[in-house]
């Protein structure tokens, strides 16, 4: 008999749960069968995602849903998973109702390369420039 406190087995809770049990999960499977179709891009996917919260450990506190919803938007504009590349990154938050939740951002290479892919550019410079750097700028030189 189980007391009002535990949870069963096949009841997998946010708090408790690991991203790879998450996945495993009839709510995990659900959402991935319905954004990634072909079996291999989905255990792609899963492998990237378990990799990216090895990566980054602060990730594994997080809402799992919110992780793996973040993760989607990356594959849904067609960026790696990856923090290194400096395309996107999974970054954890506290959300208002206390709950850290990982939410999807995009990082300047980001948006370098999404520039590029609409094809409307003939050329883009992209340069760092500290406080105090710029002291004037001619859009035309």
């Amino acid at each position: 008999m189980m007391n009002r406190m535990e949870t069963p087995r096949n009841q997998l809770t946010q708090e408790n749960t690991t991203i790879s049990d998450y996945l495993a999960s009839p709510n995990g499977q659900n959402k991935l069968n319905q954004y990634i179709p072909n079996i291999a891009k989905r255990q792609d996917f899963q492998t990237a995602v378990i990799t990216m919260i090895a990566n980054n450990p602060s990730l594994a506190n997080c809402d799992k849903g919110s992780i793996v919803s973040a993760a989607l938007q990356a594959i849904n504009l067609n960026f790696p998973l990856s923090n290194q590349l400096g395309l996107c990154y999974v970054v954890p938050y506290n959300s208002k109702d206390g709950r850290t939740l990982g939410q999807f951002q995009v990082g300047w290479k980001g948006f370098v390369q999404l520039a590029h892919r609409t094809g409307m550019l003939k050329k883009i410079i992209v340069s760092e420039i500290k406080e105090n750097e710029l002291k004037s700028w001619n859009p035309i030189t």
